[in-house]
């Protein structure tokens, strides 16, 4: 650009008349047009395939999280949370997907730099020299104080990402325990903890939301700091300013100003969040169990007691390999069954929910129903045992759940059976069916660990192991532990208040031996699915004729005005939105007004007037009122993105509190239809893009929208004749975006859409995680967290790809339209009778009009895709609740 006002005033110089300057001309024309072409060919390559790496890389990492959390020990997993885990797969791995995009530009930002600056100082005919390093002294300050940007960011990540994790914690207990807040009409006190958890996280958001807002400011009047400061710099110098100086200078710093100020800031916060997500990714932990010794054969019943936290459940998971073994020796031969204390189902029929994908045998089956005391459920059941199960068991009672469980282990026909107190979810004469008919009766000849408080049952025991604080206090059978002095009414008055699947995991130091020996032939002790009842399990794992929730609903057509209407409205009043909008008019006028106030003092310079009052200013008075230009900018450029993302913030708080009123108050058959990860989705990943991504998006999109409008008027000043090509490619880009937003806003609800499968199955999964490994289904789960994940993979593929062929097109447009204005000024300046700063300015303003106008409506079309996830929640804002907690007196 520099070189083209250069030949530009040569040729005005001249007279109009030198050939070699005159072509010396054309060629610059040509070589504008030639780099923006290799721009084109290079930008979006580049930008696609680090997309889509960073895409494989969060691909990878879910993976690698599904498949640890089915290794986890139920005391890693108590203190990881399922919520916790929710959160790494929503909100933690997406960062992934922008980080790789932007990390290289922390190497290439201060490359650039130093090529520019060099550059710069070496060109001797612009003379500016040391006049260069004035300027950039800027960046010098500006640098470090990114690196410390950076790493505030990543700690505010940090504990953002923690606090979050609390949130979707409690979403995670809270929605599945609908039944039982509702039945105590607990919805108040549960709601004032999620608003203390949100409220926590929402003050880390908000510093962060700030400090983006300064980074934004900076970016907006950096290039425009450097060049005034190099201006005066070489005007105090004895320089005398020329249009080829001013626009070879804004030109390269205008370019460090997108790879410095906003590119290698994007690097630093999206490298350090990357960074807490990978460290977060790698948290877990164990602990232990201690003088563990005692060995079982077939046929013998050992019951396990003990108080709260004394290693109960523990003693079951080590025999499952589910607890490390750091010393001693563990030996388990023969196949396993387990029933975990928190008894676990999936969405499907009560019949496959006790086959598991086992062979069905009309027999064993119904005598399994029998010692389980199922017979009389299924016959109180609408459907018998084809009577659907929801996610959970949400539509079964406690007992009901144990009992099944229970069944489907005994189905499985095992030689080692680990039952996890099955009989504190049943009454006293259920209980004692289920002792005699089925611990005592089906399973004599095998061997049974049972952990139970009916201490009532402990005479029929062959062993007893009592424990406390995770060793062995006794071993024995009840007449030797009574005449030791073990005082049973003790321990039986120790109520657990609370579930030992989490706490009580404990890392085994010494254990015995813990043998069950078949007679004939010995089994391997791990759990084998075989192939045939894979296929079987996977089958009724999909739900696709099991599903008592209905599938998530994709709505049609494009986001209401009146979404973003509720956006705007929720995060303040007449009073904000007032400055936001003044501000934003007034920033753009000093920031066209700056550039203009420039090209008016290098035409007084040149000894150039456009206007009469411009003679009576002096260079002093052209650098005060600069000075005050720039300096008014940084100021209103600074109100503007704190007011903007102070609404934004305020909008996020108010719809997230819309929607878990609304979700705490629904009817129960909200809960019964609809899955787990479907609302976890909305509270996670939905309100993650509106806490982060959507204040970004919406301000790249209303600020390119005024810069438009500044540029265009300016431009219709200057060269009115570039008013029709404009308008041209404003109708093009109109229709353009109408053909791809009609697409792109389908495929981004489609990917939330298909996110929600992900998270109900993971949930589910740890929910379940001990039955699932005692059954050895781990593979057939994993290939089903898999296939969801490419379906969301499939989705988010499409968009990304759509959105890069998007950005490709507008550029060409633009390019063309580049192209018109610039061979237009070529051709016809000798009848435009303007000032090569004139022309240069408006040439300049084309090409970032243009590229102004790609991202403008890519960022606009981003933004209706991201307003999707305002559209999602606010559609759970409104569900019918029920009747007030507190009714009238009559």
């Amino acid at each position: 650009m520099g070189f083209f006002v250069k030949f530009l005033e040569d040729y005005r110089n001249t007279g109009m008349t030198d050939q070699k300057v005159l072509q010396n001309f054309y060629i610059m024309s040509a070589m504008i047009l030639l780099l923006g072409i290799i721009y084109i060919l290079l930008y979006h390559p580049y930008f696609f395939k680090m997309t889509r790496k960073g895409m494989q890389l969060r691909i990878a990492c879910c993976n690698l999280i599904y498949r640890k959390a089915l290794r986890l020990s139920h005391k890693a997993l108590g203190k990881t949370t399922v919520g916790q885990m929710v959160n790494l797969i929503s909100n933690d791995v997406n960062r992934f997907d922008n980080s790789l995009i932007f990390i290289p530009f922390i190497l290439t930002g201060p490359f650039q730099t130093a090529i520019t600056i060099a550059y710069l100082y070496n060109v001797t005919n612009l003379g500016l020299q040391w006049s260069v390093f004035v300027g950039s002294s800027v960046l010098l300050v500006y640098l470090p104080f990114q690196m410390y940007m950076g790493r505030l960011f990543s700690m505010l990540r940090g504990k953002t990402a923690i606090l979050t994790d609390e949130r979707i914690r409690l979403m995670n207990e809270i929605i599945p325990s609908m039944r039982v807040i509702k039945m105590y009409t607990w919805e108040k006190p549960f709601a004032k903890m999620v608003e203390i958890a949100r409220r926590k996280e929402v003050a880390k958001i908000k510093i962060t939301s700030l400090l983006r807002g300064v980074n934004m400011a900076l970016f907006f009047v950096s290039a425009k700091i450097i060049i005034f400061l190099c201006l005066v710099a070489f005007v105090l110098n004895g320089g005398t300013i020329t249009a080829q100086i001013v626009f070879v200078a804004i030109s390269l710093f205008n370019n460090l100003r997108q790879s410095l100020t906003l590119f290698f800031p994007y690097g630093i916060s999206q490298g350090s969040e990357a960074l807490i997500s990978i460290r977060r990714i790698q948290e877990h932990s164990e602990s232990t169990l201690n003088d563990i010794t005692f060995s079982l054969t077939p046929g013998e019943l050992i019951v396990i007691v003990g108080s709260v936290g004394s290693g109960k459940s523990s003693i079951l998971l080590s025999v499952l390999s589910e607890i490390p073994i750091t010393s001693g020796k563990l030996k388990v031969r023969g196949k396993v069954a387990y029933a975990s204390q928190q008894a676990w189902s999936f969405a499907g029929t009560v019949k496959e929910n006790v086959l598991f994908g086992s062979i069905y045998d009309e027999e064993k089956y119904r005598r399994v129903l029998h010692v389980c005391a199922l017979e009389k459920d299924m016959q109180l059941f609408p459907n018998g045992d084809q009577t659907i199960v929801g996610e959970r068991g949400v539509s079964l009672s406690g007992g009901q759940k144990a009992r099944i469980n229970l069944a489907r282990a005994l189905y499985c026909d095992a030689d080692i059976y680990l039952l996890d107190d099955p009989l504190s979810a049943v009454d006293a004469a259920v209980s004692k069916h289920i002792f005699e008919k089925c611990i005592r009766g089906y399973l004599k000849d095998k061997v049974v660990l049972l952990v139970t408080h009916q201490l009532q049952f402990i005479r029929n025991a062959h062993k007893i192991l009592v424990l406390k604080d995770g060793r062995t206090q006794a071993l024995g059978n009840y007449p030797q532990l009574v005449n030791a002095g073990i005082d049973f009414i003790k321990i039986g008055d120790e109520k657990d208040e609370k579930k030992e699947g989490a706490g009580g995991g404990d890392q085994l130091v010494r254990t015995g031996s813990v043998k069950g020996e078949r007679s004939g032939h010995r089994r391997a002790s791990s759990v084998s699915v075989h192939s045939a009842e894979d296929e079987e399990l996977q089958n009724y794992i999909e739900g696709e004729k099991a599903q008592i929730q209905r599938g998530e609903q994709q709505r049609m057509g494009s986001v209401k005005a009146a979404v973003y209407w509720l956006y705007v409205r929720s995060g303040g009043g007449f009073f904000l939105l007032t400055i936001l909008v003044i501000s934003n008019i007034l920033t753009q006028l000093l920031f066209n007004g700056s550039d203009y106030f420039l090209t008016l003092w290098t035409d007084s310079e040149q000894g150039l007037y456009q206007f009469t009052w411009v003679k009576n200013l002096d260079r002093d008075q052209f650098i005060i009122i600069f000075a005050a230009l720039v300096a008014a900018l940084f100021c209103l450029s600074l109100v503007r993105t704190t007011v903007f993302f102070t609404v934004c913030m305020r909008s996020s708080i108010t719809l997230h509190n819309r929607l878990f009123e609304s979700v705490i108050r629904a009817p129960i058959y909200f809960f019964d239809n609809n899955p787990i990860g479907v609302l976890l989705n909305r509270c996670s990943r939905d309100m993650g893009l509106i806490d982060d991504m959507v204040p970004s998006t919406a301000f790249d999109a209303v600020e390119i929208f005024v810069q438009l409008l500044g540029v265009i008027i300016m431009n219709g000043i200057l060269a009115p004749i570039i008013l029709a090509p404009t308008a041209v490619l404003i109708v093009f880009f109109y229709f353009l975006r109408r053909y791809y937003i009609t697409s792109a806003r389908s495929v981004k609800r489609l990917e939330g859409i298909t996110r929600s499968p992900v998270f109900s199955h993971l949930s589910n999964t740890l929910y379940g995680l001990s039955t699932v490994r005692a059954f050895g289904a781990q593979q057939t789960f994993e290939k089903k967290f898999d296939q969801y994940q490419d379906s969301h993979t499939a989705s988010w593929f499409l968009f990304i790809s759509a959105t890069r062929w998007f950005g490709i097109v507008l550029d060409w447009l633009c390019w063309i339209y580049l192209m018109a204005v610039t061979l237009y000024m070529t051709f016809q300046y000798d009848n435009l009778g303007m000032s090569p700063s004139v022309i240069g300015l408006t040439v300049s303003s084309a090409i970032s009009l243009s590229g102004m106008f790609q991202w403008g409506v890519r960022q606009s079309a981003e933004l209706e895709s991201q307003m999707t996830s305002v559209e999602r929640v606010d559609e759970y804002s409104h569900l019918t609740p029920e009747p007030n907690l507190e009714s009238m007196p009559d």
